[in-house]
């Protein structure tokens, strides 16, 4: 047995074998709140890109990354209220002084809307 495998069995056996699946290791009472925030990430990234897609690129495959710069934010927003006018107001926001482009105040609501009900849907799947 080299360093190598020596040193990992010792990290897997402190850690408890408890990886987030992106390679860090996390106290076991910790797992849920990784989870939780892994999933209401992807799922606002998914909605962003299918739902709200305010330049029209949710169709081609080459630009699936376009809106997730301003994913960490929106969850930040997302997780901290349940008002959908803020979070609307926020893509809005997004649309006119990032993009140079006049919002659809329709889509940014629905996105808005979409956006609570995800989280919602992660806390009731998290209990």
């Amino acid at each position: 047995m080299n360093a190598y495998t020596k040193t990992r069995k010792r990290i897997n056996k402190w850690a408890g074998n408890c990886w987030n699946g992106v390679g860090v290791a996390v106290l076991k009472g910790d797992r849920m709140k990784v989870s939780y925030n892994k999933e209401l990430h992807r799922r606002v990234d998914e909605v962003l890109f299918y739902v709200w897609d305010p330049i029209g690129v949710n169709g081609e495959p080459l630009a699936r990354g376009e809106y997730e710069s301003y994913v960490p934010q929106v969850v930040k927003l997302v997780e901290a209220n349940d008002d959908i006018r803020a979070i609307s107001k926020h893509l809005a926001k997004i649309v006119s002084s990032r993009m140079g482009m006049s919002p659809n105040k329709k889509q940014c609501d629905y996105a808005a809307e979409m956006l609570l009900r995800h989280k919602k849907a992660v806390i009731e799947r998290r209990a």
